[in-house]
C-alpha cells in the first residue's frame, strides 16, 4: 500500500491518498500521472510533503528503485539510440546505473534478489 499526505506541487495537490494493490492511475495528458509516480518513488521532491509511506515505511530513492524498478523516461532517447532492449533497461534500473546491461549477466530465471 502507498500512502501520501499533504502533497503540494504546482501541478499536483493531494490532501490524502491511499493506493492499494491492483490499482491503476488514469488521466489525460498533463494531469499529473507521471508527477505522482515521481513523488511516490522519491524521484521528485514536491514543494510540500507531510507523509509518504510505501508498504508502511518511509523509503529512499534507492529502496524505491528496488521495489518499483524505476526506469527514468528521460532516458528513452538514449535507450532507443543505443538499441537497448526493454529487459536491459529494466535491469539497469534495478542496478541504479545507465549501462549495467553491459556488465551483468541476467536471464529469465533471475529474480530481483539476485540482480
Amino acid at each position: 500500500m502507498i500512502k501520501l499526505k499533504g502533497v503540494k506541487h504546482h501541478i499536483l495537490e493531494i490532501d490524502e491518498l491511499e493506493i492499494d494493490e491492483n490499482s491503476v492511475i488514469l488521466g489525460p495528458n498533463g494531469s499529473g500521472k507521471s508527477l505522482l509516480l515521481k513523488v511516490i518513488t522519491h524521484e521528485l521532491y514536491p514543494q510540500r510533503l507531510k507523509e509518504r509511506l510505501v508498504f508502511g515505511k518511509k523509503i529512499t530513492l534507492r529502496e524505491a528503485r528496488k521495489i518499483f524498478g524505476v526506469v527514468n523516461s528521460d532516458l528513452e532517447y538514449f535507450y532507443k539510440n543505443e538499441h537497448i532492449s526493454v529487459f536491459d533497461a529494466i535491469i539497469s534500473s534495478f542496478k541504479e546505473a545507465l549501462v549495467v546491461y553491459n556488465f551483468f549477466e541476467c536471464n529469465k530465471l533471475s529474480n530481483r534478489k539476485n540482480l
